[in-house]
């Protein structure tokens, strides 16, 4: 972790007002700009999920996240030059108040609902990092702790560019060495390892009754959300200009592609191998089986590390939810931002309190995808149509706007508490507020 923090104290000097913590001073350059988009997603959901579900349903559900992280880049890289174009704006809320006019009711639904996810996901995190941690032999309370700990004295001084900077080291090491776990995995189960991997790949998409919903439940929230998550967006504003933002989502999603063949394979692998073990503890009973011992624990070391960015950039966003959407924009919304007083210091409790949170649902919690992905209908559900069809259609107005997301957070409870449950519990918000949206702005006036 030494590095990590050689490169916190190298660009904490950059960070000289809470924009900059925010969004890098809009300068980061683009192989960082593209590693940190994808590390957003990497660490804990697609490497320590995907490993996990590969173990217990194989190679290609093992991929899922990972592939649907990929195809959220791909897509997001249609909308992120423009939204980069709004110099303006640093928070997806300010995208919301850019396209429809000042609303209270607006931005503060999306800045009080968006914590539940980031808490959620923040959570997931740590049970990533409590889990692999156990390969050196920490107890999983323990390790949690202690990650926490870390990440909040990390997080108070890195900013952005110690994120992104990290991340784009941590990644780099993944791309070495997954690729390596894997083909000698291949190994451990046949002489022929390219014979053994046809033979993986000839298995169904959908191998069981339960993966369709498998792969909607995992992908949906990752395509459909990120277009307006606070990780992905204010990544975007990180960029120096339109067009490097569309070619760092390019380039981010190819990365994720990449990686998602060898978690795959670590985790249908490892289940096989390791049949009697917990699927969460596959990945690293792997890398300690399949490298020399050095090389493993170097390669755990940066897991764990890449773990640890994934959750400092959801601090991040809660920093930026609290200092910007709620602070600044609900209470003070007549002072510029970087004339506000006291904001880094109240992005920084925020941070503090965010991994504390997620530290106590990670000590009650076991399940990683699900966990990380039960918060979407009111997130991913309801923010979609006032977010990504005033995005795409200029009829959209303020009320239609308003009554899309009342509309949406109906269908989206009665659907978490399995009143609704006609199709895909994502769906059925984005579809309602979507027609929602465009009947009440065909009969109102825009604003």
């Amino acid at each position: 972790m030494q590095y990590t923090y050689g490169l916190v104290f190298i660009f904490q000097k950059k960070v000289k007002t809470a924009s900059d913590f925010l969004i890098a001073g809009r300068n980061l350059p683009l192989p960082i700009l593209a590693a940190t988009i994808a590390a957003t997603s990497f660490g804990g959901g697609c490497l320590v999920g995907g490993v996990q579900w590969g173990a217990e349903r194989g190679l290609w559900v093992g991929m899922y996240s990972t592939i649907g992280a990929a195809l959220a880049c791909f897509i997001n890289a249609f909308f992120a030059g423009k939204l980069r174009s709004l110099s303006c704006d640093i928070t997806p809320a300010d995208y919301i108040e850019t396209r429809y006019g000042h609303s209270v009711f607006l931005r503060a639904y999306q800045s009080l609902v968006t914590p539940i996810s980031i808490l959620a996901i923040m959570g997931s995190q740590l049970i990533s990092f409590g889990s692999v941690s156990t390969a050196f032999g920490i107890p999983y309370d323990i390790a949690v702790i202690i990650g926490v700990i870390v990440i909040i004295i990390y997080t108070y001084t890195s900013g952005m560019w110690g994120v992104a900077v990290s991340a784009f080291i941590q990644l780099a090491i993944c791309i070495v060495f997954l690729p390596i776990v894997a083909y000698i995995s291949l190994k451990l189960v046949g002489d022929n390892p390219l014979l053994m991997l046809q033979s993986m790949v000839k298995e169904p998409f959908f191998p069981g009754n339960k993966s369709i919903s498998d792969f909607m439940y995992t992908v949906l929230p990752l395509v459909l959300g990120s277009i307006f998550s606070y990780e992905s967006f204010l990544r975007y504003q990180c960029a120096d200009n339109a067009k490097n933002a569309v070619k760092s989502s390019v380039i981010a999603g190819f990365i994720l592609l990449f990686l998602a063949f060898p978690i795959g394979i670590i985790g249908a692998i490892g289940g096989s191998l390791f049949p009697n073990i917990s699927s969460v503890q596959v990945l690293p009973q792997m890398i300690s089986t399949t490298l020399p011992p050095l090389i493993s624990v170097l390669f755990l070391a940066a897991i764990l590390a890449a773990i640890m960015s994934t959750a400092d950039s959801l601090m991040t966003s809660m920093s930026a939810i609290i200092s910007r959407d709620i602070y600044n924009k609900l209470l003070h919304p007549n002072i510029e931002f970087n004339d506000l007083k006291n904001t880094l210091k109240y992005s920084q409790i925020a941070s503090a309190l965010t991994a504390i949170i997620g530290a106590i649902i990670a000590l009650k919690f076991d399940s990683l995808l699900e966990l990380l992905f039960w918060p979407a209908p009111l997130c991913t559900g309801v923010i979609f149509a006032p977010f990504v069809i005033g995005l795409c259609w200029k009829g959209a107005t303020k009320k239609g706007a308003i009554y899309a997301v009342i509309v949406s957070v109906i269908l989206a409870l009665l659907n978490m508490i399995g009143i609704l449950t006609v199709f895909d519990r994502i769906l059925v918000p984005i579809i309602g507020g979507s027609i929602t949206i465009f009947i009440v702005s065909k009969f109102s006036k825009k604003d």
